[in-house]
């Protein structure tokens, strides 16, 4: 399977040769790639790592298409997450609605905002409800988590708004597979990023593997543990039953051993970005170190 891809067209008077000044196509480049990365790190953490290549430039309109690549080696646990690198690249940008259609995705959500600040945010399922005066939206988690974002917001506005501030730009398209979003100086309004929601929070259940850096076995203690990306991470263990386990000698760990856990992921939107929490609910299975799948392993 090849990279996912989309489009970024520019339009107006000034293109009129098919040209556009470097000075004007440069940032709102590099502010997309910095969009898509800020999304990256919404959706996927460190679990992937995104780059954003320009592959061709056409005529008429001027436009760039661009590719999307993932990097990075996440082997160790890929297989208990979302599969290969071109299955979720497609999924981030499908999110951040570059593909797909049907008006979902993070941008086609952005226009629906149109700017307001929303009055409450409700998770339900695997949907958001963000409430204004007299409406409310329904909306992916994923794709309303990207949608707050303030990275993501900032670098948006680079990508659609503050080209049209340029003499001879009057339209701004971002389009991929059943998706074409454009921005006019009429429009451009609803894409500016507002002031940020304090501490709106995102409850999500999940399927996550960690390595075992450090253990704690004081009683409200947190276990230091990798997601296999090199960051340590902290976690509370709420797992009474594996606790209890522990504490009866019925188990023994060794460094690298992995767990597959049941996590309650805690992400609150504040005014410095996204922060995320985990908590492990329940432990599924204890992989010693050097195992095979085939192997007997400790269920839990």
């Amino acid at each position: 399977m090849t990279a996912p891809s989309f489009r970024l067209k520019f339009d107006g008077p000034a293109l009129a040769e098919h040209e556009i000044d470097v000075a004007d196509l440069a940032p709102a480049l590099i502010a997309l790639g910095q969009m898509v990365k800020a999304a990256n790190r919404v959706v996927n953490g460190d679990a992937l790592d995104v780059a954003v290549k320009v592959r061709t430039v056409g005529d008429g309109s001027f436009y760039v298409d661009l590719t999307v690549q993932a990097h990075g080696a996440w082997a160790v646990v890929r297989d208990f997450v979302t599969g290969s690198d071109v299955d979720a690249v497609l999924k981030l940008i499908t999110i951040i609605g570059l593909v797909g259609g049907g008006g979902t995705g993070a941008i086609a959500l952005i226009r629906r905002i149109r700017g307001r600040r929303p009055r409450r945010l409700e998770r339900r399922g695997s949907t958001i409800m963000i409430e204004f005066d007299g409406e409310t939206i329904e909306a992916d988690e994923a794709s309303a988590r990207v949608a707050f974002d303030p990275a993501f917001r900032t670098a948006l506005e680079r990508v659609a708004v503050e080209p049209l501030d340029k003499p001879g730009i009057d339209r701004i398209v971002l389009e991929g597979s059943g998706v074409e979003e454009e921005i006019t100086r009429e429009t451009a309004g609803v894409f500016l990023a507002p002031p940020v929601v304090e501490e709106s929070e995102f409850e999500t259940h999940h399927t996550k593997v960690f390595s075992i850096i450090d253990l704690s076995f004081k009683s409200g203690k947190k276990w230091r543990l990798s997601d296999g990306h090199g960051r340590a991470t902290l976690v509370d263990v709420e797992d009474a039953d594996f606790i209890a386990r522990i504490e009866n000698s019925e188990i023994a760990f060794a460094k690298g051993d992995l767990l597959v856990c049941d996590v309650r992921e805690t992400a609150r939107q504040t005014a410095k970005g996204l922060r995320a929490d985990y908590a492990i609910v329940k432990v599924r299975e204890h992989r010693p170190a050097g195992s095979r799948p085939q192997q007997t392993r400790l269920e839990l």
